[in-house]
């Protein structure tokens, strides 16, 4: 991990250096979390990017504090830095996903269930499909499916949404909601791969 630390910050000091609208102390605090992530230092660094995410206008900084604080497996200061990101861009899709991947992770389910809702209105079924992908690797296939379940039942839902539903329904051994939504790809396009995995 402290070499994907390492390239890390690597990549974010020279967006930190020179895209930022903050202060000079904002900028000094910047270069000291990147420093810091370089030696391997996770917390310090981590620490270091979401108060400066806490004391700028700048989105960005918000979104890299999320990336870095996840990365570093510090989960409450990657909900903070979500939660700003989101503040700053609330039409952002990547926000509303990070949000609800830090509550899944903090088993907050009412904030998670509201932001993955929040991801599918700002993104649509590619943003939704993709974050899907994220919670289950997350753990989080429990309050996906349960979120999910009204989007899942209506009567028009594209097939890449069902897909990821059915496959979330196995990984939660709802083995039964897996085969209808099964059913549902099959009676809409027979050929499909995705209708026959569930078999």
């Amino acid at each position: 991990m402290r070499r994907n630390l390492a390239l890390l910050a690597v990549t974010l000091l020279a967006p930190a250096a020179f895209a930022l609208s903050t202060t000079n102390s904002d900028n000094a605090a910047l270069v000291l979390a990147d420093m810091a992530l370089s030696r391997g230092d996770c917390k310090g660094g981590t620490e270091r990017y979401v108060k400066a995410a806490m004391s700028t206008n700048d989105a960005q900084i918000s979104e890299r504090a999320n990336k870095i604080a996840a990365e570093c497996q510090q989960i409450s200061a990657s909900a903070r830095a979500a939660r700003r990101w989101q503040k700053l861009e609330p039409d952002s899709p990547g926000a509303a996903a990070a949000v609800a991947l830090a509550a899944v992770r903090l088993y907050q389910p009412e904030e998670a269930s509201a932001a993955i809702l929040k991801t599918r209105e700002l993104g649509g079924d590619e943003a939704l499909v993709k974050l899907i992908g994220e919670l289950s690797d997350s753990g989080g296939t429990a309050i996906t499916l349960d979120t999910l379940r009204p989007l899942l039942d209506a009567p028009e839902v594209s097939e890449k949404l069902l897909a990821a539903g059915a496959d979330l329904a196995l990984e939660a051994f709802d083995f039964s909601t897996a085969h209808k939504l099964a059913d549902r790809m099959l009676a809409n396009e027979p050929a499909s791969g995705y209708a026959r995995r569930s078999e």
